[in-house]
């Protein structure tokens, strides 16, 4: 371009970084550091619970929650189970120390059984996160061929969205259940965001 034209219409430059990925893998956990459901005297029991059958622990709807981003439904894990009464009578605690008691009579919770659901088989949010930039080259030619004054703007995040960290574990919201089978109301809640929000910058460079 020539003439008037040619300063505001010609130069322009546009770029973007789009990312997306899968969630970071954890744990759903039983009592972790907070009791000892299984009896193992250790103050860091590591226990698992049992999932509930046909029910998906995962909340797509998390982001809508009027409460928070609750991103587990913790209602969809139980205490593990003994597959009948037999089995209850010659493997379970009949008074596990975490319950505070005796278990109920015909109750055939068992707590220093592992549960069923295994290491690190729920899935984090996934991460979404679109930067995108504009630079406007303005070639200064009385000066020298190569001499550019750049303007340049940045937008990290630009769609400003929050992207969730797995539920975080020094909290317990990876604790499915309390140590005494009760559910956790807490747990699945994000706390942590993966990429800061929306970050615009401007900048002038001189280029010769």
């Amino acid at each position: 371009l020539s003439g008037p034209l040619a300063w505001p219409l010609s130069g322009w430059q546009l770029s973007t970084v789009f990312r997306a990925n899968d969630g970071v893998p954890f744990s759903a956990l039983f009592g972790a550091q907070s009791a000892d459901p299984r009896g193992t005297l250790s103050s860091d029991d590591y226990g698992y619970p049992s999932v509930v059958a046909g029910c998906n622990p995962i909340d797509l709807n998390f982001r809508s929650n009027p409460k928070g981003p609750l991103y587990i439904k913790p209602g969809c894990f139980t205490v593990p189970m003994a597959p009948s009464p037999a089995y209850w009578a010659a493997n379970c605690d009949p008074a596990p120390p975490s319950f505070g008691g005796p278990l109920p009579a015909g109750d055939l919770r068992c707590f220093n059984l592992r549960g069923n659901v295994g290491r690190n088989t729920l899935i984090g949010p996934g991460l979404t996160n679109l930067d995108f930039s504009v630079v406007k080259n303005n070639y200064i030619k009385r000066i020298s061929e190569s001499f550019n004054v750049q303007f340049r703007a940045e937008f990290f995040n630009i769609l400003n969205r929050a992207n969730f960290n797995v539920p975080y574990l020094g909290d317990f919201y990876t604790n499915m259940l309390n140590g005494d089978g009760q559910v956790n109301d807490t747990a699945g809640k994000l706390t942590q965001i993966e990429t800061d929000p929306r970050e615009i910058q401007f900048a002038l460079k001189l280029i010769w």
